[in-house]
């Protein structure tokens, strides 16, 4: 919430008619999403917003996430599949931590992309009033490498499905995300994706993402996001190269250098 809260303040003092996405829950306690909105004035616990011509107020204790950039509530709709939540068991990261290998003679000869493979499973939660069914799993993985001139470091977004993929791949961008998120073109699937044993634990599922574009460089870190219905449900953060001084969350300030 701390987080939260600096980040409105800081919005605000840029520009008193700052623009973003706000996501809340309501005096029902049902989560809900409004982008393009206004920050007319914030108060010791009170936010004041405009969407449109309309002005209302929102208690800091309902917020749970803002976004300083603008998604396109066009795409989407309201829809009754179940929430989930998602659990990655491997991720096969390349033998050599590079996106290209190069193989010697016979047939196989020449250079192969590599794949980064992940394993995960499902966990269907059961609510009323919700079918037995779930949005697509969305997975977005933001890899560092060593630039190609041995100085400096950049970022690649690689995402699975290819519904998935945003418009912004040179920066970690959770907005973007969210929009492809909660677009109308994003496919459900039926029980049978999940259902496994006691009908409720899915069975190891799989994702892969192929390392196009970062050519024989280095992977030094990455960063997996695993959205579910209309959260991140699980996130896998790992350096693999100590040799590189980077900080925690190398992902929010890497840019791609291309």
């Amino acid at each position: 919430m701390k987080k939260i809260i600096i980040l409105l303040l800081f919005a605000f003092a840029i520009s008193p008619a700052f623009s973003g996405t706000l996501i809340y829950l309501n005096s029902q306690k049902e989560k809900k999403i409004i982008s393009e909105i206004d920050i007319v004035s914030i108060d010791k616990k009170i936010i004041t917003i405009k969407i449109g011509k309309t002005t209302r107020t929102l208690p800091f204790s309902s917020i749970l996430k803002y976004y300083d950039t603008d998604i396109n509530m066009n795409l989407a709709f309201d829809d009754n599949t179940a929430d989930y939540t998602i659990y990655a068991t491997n991720v096969k990261m390349p033998i050599n931590n590079k996106g290209i290998t190069t193989r010697k003679g016979g047939k196989k000869a020449g250079k192969q992309v590599n794949k980064v493979t992940l394993e995960y499973t499902v966990n269907m939660k059961k609510q009323k009033n919700q079918r037995r069914a779930i949005k697509a799993p969305y997975f977005y993985l933001y890899v560092l490498v060593a630039s190609g001139n041995n100085s400096g470091t950049s970022l690649y977004c690689f995402s699975y499905p290819e519904s998935a993929k945003t418009k912004n791949t040179k920066t970690y961008n959770e907005a973007a995300m969210l929009e492809r998120v909660l677009a109308s073109e994003r496919p459900n699937y039926n029980a049978d994706f999940v259902l496994h044993g006691n009908g409720m634990k899915g069975p190891n599922r799989t994702a892969t993402f192929e390392l196009k574009g970062i050519g024989n460089r280095e992977i030094i870190a990455y960063h997996l996001v695993a959205w579910g219905k209309d959260d991140i449900v699980f996130t896998e953060n790992k350096i693999l190269n100590l040799r590189y001084n980077i900080s925690k969350n190398w992902h929010i300030h890497a840019r791609n250098q291309k």
